[in-house]
C-alpha cells in the first residue's frame, strides 16, 4: 500500500513537471511567431521607412508571386499643394497566371474605381466606377475581394466588392457598420471569416464576413490616437493586433514607438500592451531606410 502511494505521487510530480514543460515549450512557441509576425510587419510596411527628403513622396513596390490580394501594390503621391489629398493604386497580384487579366483599383477619398487590362493587349483597358463619396479605407483581401469605407452626412457604409477572374464585379456585401468612422482595416491570419478595423475614436472593431455583423468594439487606450491597424492573428483565444501612430508626437529619448504590439481577449473587450518597437538611436523622425 505504501508503495502504491509512492508511486502515485511520484506520477503526480511527473505530471505536474511536464504541463510546466509544456506550458513553457506554448510560450516559447507564442513568442516566436509574434516575433516573426513583427517581422513580416517591418518588411511589409518598408514604404513607410524611407528617408523624408522632399515635401513630395513617390513610391512603388511590385510584388510577384503572390496569391489573390495577398500584397498590394501602392502608388503614393502627397505634394503641399494637394493639402490632404492622397491618392493610392492597389494592385492585387495574382501571382504568374498566364493568360490572366491584370485588375487594378484606384482609391482617393472621393472615387474608387476598377480598371481592367489584358496582359496581351496592353492597350485594351476599361474602366469601372465602383463607389463614390467620401472614402476612408480600402484594403484588398483574400479572394479577389475589396473591403472599403465610406461615409455621407447621414450614415456609414462599410461594403466588401468581391470580383470576378477579368476583373469585373462579381457581388457586394454589406457590412454593419459603427457609429465611429473606420480609418484602416485588417485581416485576422488563422481567423478567416473575421476582419477587423480601427476607428477614429481609436477602438477596435471586429466583423464577422460570413453575417456582416459587427460583433465587438474594443477600445485600445488614449496614449496615441488615430492609431492603424496593419496586422492580426488570433491564438489561444486571443488577438495580437500591430498597430502603428503616425500621428503620435515624439516622447523621450527614443521618440514615438513605429509598431504597438497589443493583446485583445475578444470576449472581454480587455487589451493590454505587449511589446512597443522604436527606431534605432540616432535616426531622425519615424523613417529609417529598409533593409
Amino acid at each position: 500500500m505504501f508503495f502504491f502511494l509512492q508511486l502515485k505521487e511520484k506520477l503526480a510530480f511527473l505530471k505536474r513537471e511536464y504541463s510546466k514543460t509544456l506550458a513553457r515549450l506554448q510560450r516559447a512557441q507564442r513568442a516566436e511567431k509574434v516575433k516573426n509576425c513583427i517581422k513580416k510587419i517591418v518588411k511589409e510596411q518598408e514604404c513607410l521607412l524611407q528617408p523624408q527628403v522632399s515635401p513630395q513622396l513617390n513610391h512603388s513596390e511590385p510584388k510577384t508571386e503572390v496569391s489573390s490580394c495577398d500584397a498590394l501594390q501602392i502608388n503614393t503621391h502627397l505634394s503641399e499643394e494637394a493639402g490632404d489629398t492622397e491618392s493610392e493604386s492597389f494592385n492585387p497580384g495574382r501571382g504568374p497566371v498566364e493568360g490572366s487579366h491584370k485588375w487594378t483599383t484606384d482609391y482617393t477619398q472621393e472615387h474608387f474605381a476598377c480598371r481592367v487590362s489584358d496582359p496581351e493587349d496592353g492597350e485594351s483597358e476599361k474602366q469601372v466606377l465602383l463607389s463614390s463619396g467620401n472614402i476612408h479605407a480600402v484594403l484588398g483581401l483574400t479572394e479577389r475581394r475589396l473591403v472599403s469605407s465610406s461615409r455621407t452626412l447621414c450614415d456609414q457604409q462599410v461594403e466588401i466588392i468581391t470580383f470576378a477572374e477579368d476583373g469585373g464585379s462579381q457581388g457586394k456585401q454589406f457590412l454593419m457598420p459603427p457609429e465611429e468612422t473606420v480609418l484602416t482595416f485588417a485581416e485576422i491570419e488563422g481567423m478567416q471569416e473575421a476582419l477587423l478595423g480601427t476607428t477614429i475614436m481609436n477602438n477596435v472593431v471586429m466583423w464577422n464576413l460570413n453575417t456582416g455583423q459587427l460583433l465587438r468594439k474594443m477600445h485600445v487606450g488614449d496614449s496615441y490616437q488615430a492609431s492603424i491597424c496593419h496586422k492580426a492573428y488570433s491564438e489561444m483565444g486571443l488577438l495580437f493586433v500591430v498597430l502603428s501612430h503616425p500621428c503620435a508626437k515624439e516622447r523621450g529619448p527614443s521618440g514615438s514607438p513605429v509598431f504597438q504590439l497589443i493583446a485583445v481577449n475578444p470576449k472581454t473587450a480587455l487589451s493590454v500592451d505587449v511589446m512597443l518597437y522604436y527606431l534605432p538611436q540616432g535616426q531622425a523622425g519615424r523613417q529609417v531606410p529598409g533593409r
